[in-house]
C-alpha cells in the first residue's frame, strides 16, 4: 500500500512521538517496568549503547535524559580519581519514568534520521548499591529516498543554483533534518534575489522502505522597494545614508531594477 503524505517536519515529529508514546505505555512489559522502578533513585555509574551502527552515540547521549556518573570538568579529573565528592563529580540518579521516556526519545531520533522501525530497550543492572544502564538498540532498515524532485512553479533559479541547495541524493536515508535544511537553503536563495514571499513545500510518498520526495518551489511575486524612510540620523546626512544603502525605489533586494 502506498501512502501519500504532505509533510510538515515539526507536525510529523509530534505525531510519531505521540503514537510511539502510546505504544510504549501500552506495550511495555510490566516486568521490565517493575525492575526499573526497583532501582529508582540509585546512582547511575555507567551508561552504554548496544547495536548503534548508523546513529551517533554522542547525539544519542545528548537526546536522552538519563546520564551516568562523571567528572564535572576535565580540569577536575585528577581529583575525581581520588575522591567521589559531589563538588567535582556529577552524580545522576536513576529515574525509572525518564528511562522509559528515553526509549521513546531514541526511537524519535532514529525516525527523524530515516530509520522508522528502530526500537530501543533499556536494561538496568545492579552495581553494588548503584546501577548500570544499557540501551539495546535495533536500528532496523532505513527508509531510503528513491527519487527527489525539485519542481519550480516559476523557473527563477538556475540548475546551478539548485545544486547549491545540496538536496539529499537518491539512495540515502529519508532524513527529515536534511530535507528541512534543503528547504531553508532554497528559501534563502529566493529571498536574496527579491522573492520575500517565497515558500518551499515538501511532499513524501512512502512505499515500504522507500520514499519519493518532491520539493515544490513557489517563488511568489518579486518584492520591490517602495519607499525608504530614514529616521534618527543626527551625525550623518540622509543623502549619505541613501547612497550607502543603495536601495532606491523600484529595486529588489538583489539590486535589479524592475
Amino acid at each position: 500500500m502506498t501512502v501519500r503524505t504532505r509533510t510538515d517536519p515539526a507536525r510529523a515529529l509530534r505525531c510519531i512521538a505521540f503514537a510511539a508514546g502510546i505504544a510504549l505505555c501500552t506495550f511495555a512489559p510490566p516486568e521490565a517496568a517493575e525492575a526499573q522502578e526497583s532501582f529508582d533513585r540509585r546512582l547511575v555509574t555507567s551508561l552504554e549503547f548496544n547495536g548503534v551502527v548508523e546513529g551517533d552515540e554522542r547525539e544519542l547521549r545528548a537526546t536522552i535524559r538519563t546520564s551516568a556518573r562523571r567528572c564535572k570538568s576535565f580540569l577536575f579529573q585528577p581529583l575525581c580519581w581520588i575522591t567521589s565528592s559531589g563538588i567535582f563529580e556529577e552524580k545522576p540518579r536513576l529515574d525509572a519514568l525518564e528511562l522509559q521516556r528515553d526509549e521513546l526519545r531514541i526511537r524519535v531520533y532514529y525516525w527523524r534520521a530515516g530509520y522508522r522501525s528502530a526500537r530501543a530497550a533499556a536494561r538496568v543492572e545492579s552495581d553494588g548499591d548503584d546501577v548500570k544502564v544499557a540501551f539495546d538498540v535495533d536500528e532496523g532498515p532505513a527508509t531510503v529516498i528513491e527519487t527527489l524532485d525539485l519542481v519550480q512553479t516559476d523557473s527563477v533559479l538556475s540548475a546551478r543554483q539548485l545544486r547549491r541547495a545540496r538536496a539529499p541524493r537518491p539512495g540515502v536515508p529519508l532524513d527529515i533534518g536534511e530535507i528541512d535544511s534543503t528547504r531553508i537553503r532554497i528559501e534563502s536563495m529566493l529571498w536574496d534575489i527579491g522573492y520575500a514571499d517565497a515558500a518551499v513545500r515538501d511532499s513524501v510518498v512512502l512505499a515500504d522502505t522507500s520514499a519519493r520526495v518532491t520539493l515544490q518551489i513557489e517563488p511568489g511575486a518579486r518584492t520591490t522597494v517602495g519607499n525608504l524612510a530614514i529616521t534618527g540620523n543626527e551625525q550623518v546626512s540622509e543623502r549619505t545614508i541613501r547612497r550607502l544603502v543603495d536601495l532606491p525605489p523600484g529595486h529588489t533586494s538583489s539590486g535589479v531594477a524592475t
